[in-house]
């Protein structure tokens, strides 16, 4: 009886299988499936099979088969053979890489994710009716990448990759758009400060169009007439740069943003002023102009209503105008009428003189109340003398409105002499008064007392 062992070794990843005969037991690593691969081996025919189960595309490998006999160490004790797991391409996987917008150049990518042997790719292209064509001449094909330049808007369509190995073939269909946009209306800007002497930069840009849209320039001068740019100005892309700028390099500037698709204008007004009117003084200048506009309205607005005031309250403060009759408008020589009806209650009968009593007694009231208008007045003049030293600039307009209004003398100061004499007329007229009223009042009542 002799012992011998086989090894099996797989390359791709370093496995050995060790059969020991005549145990026919294994020696397997810790994390192998011993339920996918068996060994049968006989030492009489000299033959040992490896049985691999349930494969899988990680099983394509090379596989090593080694003998070991105790004290045989003649032949060959080891051979290698390839094992390769068919495996059908899976459906490929389609990806664009770049952006699909007019001029630009982009890759169709296509790959199956399983395939043993190695898949072949083939592209194929259908245009949005759905037409089968040829692909574009420029376009090229590498593995499952098919390359396309200076995309227009007729390669957009349909594209088809098939993957195909000696096991079978798969496909997937991906849909390209080229997308093709004209410009939007430019976007003007100057870079720097307009000012005599200084270099600016007028930059254009339209945020989106497909594809990059070219930029050109025209100038016009204030009277809108058409000029050429400034021979020392010059254009790259979508900026105009103009050096040491004068009063006529003002004017309007356009631009005009153009691509295949479309194209899209806009106009820029370029003041070039000195360095000491620039935007900033410029507004300092006109909010300071404003301001003392403002205040000067405010000062006269007061001034109006401070004049307006004063003449209404030297209005208010005109001399009250006497006249030669009583406070209840009865002349001085007027007496009230004697009324014959002679009245009773029930006391008796009430007499002329009882009457006349009372009448008296009412006409004393009323002259204690001219003279508490009359101190009320010599009140009031004294405070009008204290105003009066204040507005005599407006003390004509004053003396016209009294003329205007009461038909008084234009001097005041005269007329305020002339009081104290009617004063005096006035104190006359009341004496005279009382007695006059009297003396007729004795005598009426004698008189109808005799004819009783």
């Amino acid at each position: 009886m002799f012992y011998s062992n086989f090894d099996f070794f797989f390359f791709q990843q370093v496995v050995i299988l060790t059969y020991y005969y005549p145990d026919k037991s294994f020696d397997l690593p810790t994390d192998f499936d011993p339920t996918r691969f068996s060994i049968e081996a006989s030492v009489q025919t000299g033959q040992a099979n490896l049985l691999l189960k349930f494969l899988k595309l990680e099983d394509s490998m090379l596989y090593e088969c080694r003998v070991q006999v105790r004290g045989d160490t003649t032949g060959n004790t080891a051979a290698t053979t390839n094992v390769v797991v068919l495996v059908p391409p899976t459906k490929p996987i389609c990806n664009v890489q770049g952006k699909p917008e007019y001029g630009q150049n982009i890759n169709l990518t296509c790959v199956s994710e399983e395939a043993s042997p190695s898949p072949t790719y083939k592209w194929e292209s259908y245009d949005v009716q759905n037409n089968l064509r040829p692909l574009d001449p420029q376009s090229t094909v590498n593995g499952g990448i098919l390359s396309l330049f200076d995309v227009t808007k007729e390669m957009s369509g349909y594209y088809v990759c098939t993957s195909t190995n000696k096991v079978g073939s798969a496909s997937s269909n991906f849909t390209l758009s080229i997308v093709s946009l004209p410009p939007t209306k430019p976007i003007l800007n100057v870079q720097g400060k307009p000012e005599y002497g200084q270099n600016i930069n007028l930059t254009c840009v339209s945020e989106e169009a497909s594809p990059s849209p070219t930029y050109k320039w025209e100038s016009y001068d204030v009277l809108n007439n058409l000029r050429p740019l400034d021979p020392k100005s010059t254009v790259k892309g979508g900026i105009l740069s103009l050096f040491n700028v004068t009063k006529e390099t003002s004017g309007y500037y356009i631009c005009t943003s153009t691509n295949k698709v479309g194209s899209a204008s806009s106009n820029f007004t370029l003041s070039v002023l000195p360095p000491s009117l620039n935007i900033g003084s410029t507004a300092g200048i006109i909010g300071g102009v404003a301001a003392a506009l403002i205040l000067l309205v405010i000062i006269i607005c007061c001034c109006y209503c401070r004049k307006k005031k004063q003449q209404e309250e030297a209005y208010a403060m005109g001399a009250p105008e006497y006249t030669d009759k009583d406070p209840d408008g009865n002349d001085e020589n007027h007496h009230p009428q004697e009324s014959s009806v002679v009245y009773s209650d029930s006391k008796g009968p009430i007499t002329r003189r009882d009457q006349y009593e009372e009448k008296s007694e009412h006409n004393d009231d009323r002259r204690s109340d001219i003279n508490d208008r009359r101190r009320d007045y010599d009140d009031r003049r004294s405070d009008f003398d204290d105003r009066r030293s204040d507005f005599d600039d407006r003390r004509s307009d004053i003396n016209d409105r009294r003329r205007d209004y009461d038909d008084r003398r234009s001097d005041f100061d005269d007329q305020r002499s002339n009081y104290s004499d009617r004063r005096d007329k006035y104190s006359d007229r009341n004496e005279r008064y009382d007695d006059d009223r009297h003396y007729d009042d004795e005598r009426r009542y004698d008189d109808r007392r005799g004819q009783r």
